[in-house]
């Protein structure tokens, strides 16, 4: 029996980095045994794949206020081509844009079933950019479309089949994981000892920590304000941010009007083994986002025992319980401000919640590959017998 074929595609690709890219480059990765794989993704010029898995570049441009290089299928004409040759027996997309909406209308012409992972709410990123619910509500409509245009829609959680709904989407849904490559660190001492060393910290300074793209929608700035607050009630500490994005100079700018420029070290992107440091090191992780539809982060910080604090009801706390396994705060500065004061007094404490983050939120891309092939196998024999086809895989 042959391996299935699956063909992911993303409107945006290496070498841009997001958690979307991550996620299909992880999902690829580890499922090498499992399935023949190809991303069907944008052109970048004099950028070599150099995967272990098959990448079709597609013809690409670029979209005013974003760096990144969006696909632009309709003026490819090999991209059929190459599709026809590879002949998908499912595919999977993971935006729902010009290429996801290229690769339903060739699934339809080709009797293929076709899924997506609904990864990202893209109704804070309208209203940011035409300034009007209504219009963004409307751009919100269209999405809904391309999704209904599926077999099914997966989601990580409840929380994001809802926000889903609410953009009107109605396929069938299934469970999307995400995982880490990262693996568990049972014992975080000698990372420590070295995480010290490398960013001259001391033994007993309390370090917090984010990791990802700087963008305003991740409400790192609301991060800064609240460390304001407790530098102002005496609080020493050390807060690493790791990661580069659009927003980078106005949150460097952020922090030297809060006067935290001793306190906040910006780092820009980081080598695994540096990160590595400083997700061992950090005693918690800040992430207030209202606009993440998980966090991968947070999974990440898990396999070093390190907790996260979110907002409560975000989308982000999905898979948090407030005090067991992380922490929820109301989405109010100086409730923020005093969550984190109070879980700072008690280090050991801390730690014993960071040990149980490790074991109920880590999870590898292994398992998550492994769970999609399942769907992948589901949804084909599904889709085969609702339209009366007779395939072997």
């Amino acid at each position: 029996m042959r391996k299935l074929r699956v063909a992911m595609t993303n409107d945006v690709y290496f070498p841009d980095v997001d958690g979307v890219i991550s996620c299909v480059h992880n999902l690829m990765m580890n499922s090498l045994d499992l399935f023949d794989g190809v991303v069907v993704a944008p052109h970048h010029k004099n950028y070599i794949d150099e995967f272990p898995y098959r990448v079709i570049r597609v013809k690409s441009g670029t979209i005013p206020m974003y760096k990144n290089r969006f696909a632009m299928p309709k003026f490819d004409k090999m991209l059929k081509e190459q599709l026809d040759e590879f002949k998908p027996d499912i595919i999977h997309i993971h935006s729902p844009f010009g290429l996801g909406k290229y690769a339903i209308k060739y699934a339809r012409e080709n009797n293929i079933p076709v899924i997506a992972t609904f990864h990202t709410d893209f109704r804070p990123i309208f209203r940011s950019i035409v300034k009007s619910e209504k219009i963004a509500e409307i751009g919100v409509k269209k999405l809904g479309k391309v999704f209904n245009g599926c077999d099914r829609v997966l989601v990580i959680s409840d929380q994001i089949q809802k926000l889903a709904e609410s953009y009107g989407v109605d396929r069938k849904f299934g469970r999307a994981l995400f995982g880490t490559k990262l693996s568990k660190v049972e014992d975080k001492s000698q990372l420590v000892q070295r995480a010290n060393e490398e960013f001259n910290l001391k033994e007993d300074e309390t370090v917090f920590l984010y990791v990802g793209r700087t963008m305003k929608l991740k409400r790192i700035d609301y991060s800064l304000q609240m460390l304001k607050e407790l530098k102002d009630r005496g609080e020493k500490f050390k807060f690493f941010v790791v990661g580069k994005g659009m927003d980078l100079d106005y949150l460097k700018q952020v922090a030297r009007d809060l006067d935290l420029e001793d306190e906040v070290i910006f780092t820009g992107y980081l080598e695994e083994d540096k990160l590595t440091l400083l997700n061992a090191r950090a005693n918690l992780f800040l992430f207030p986002s209202l606009y993440d539809s998980w966090g991968l982060v947070k999974v990440e910080a898990a396999a070093f025992a390190t907790p996260t604090i979110c907002i409560e009801g975000s989308n982000a706390s999905c898979g948090i319980e407030d005090g067991v396994n992380g922490f929820t705060c109301e989405d109010d500065l100086y409730a923020y401000a005093d969550k984190v004061q109070q879980i700072i007094k008690d280090k050991n404490k801390l730690a014993e919640i960071g040990k149980e983050a490790q074991n109920t939120l880590y999870m590898t891309w292994r398992d998550a590959s492994l769970a999609l092939l399942d769907t992948y196998k589901d949804v084909i024999e599904e889709y085969n017998y609702k339209n009366n086809i007779k395939k072997d895989i």
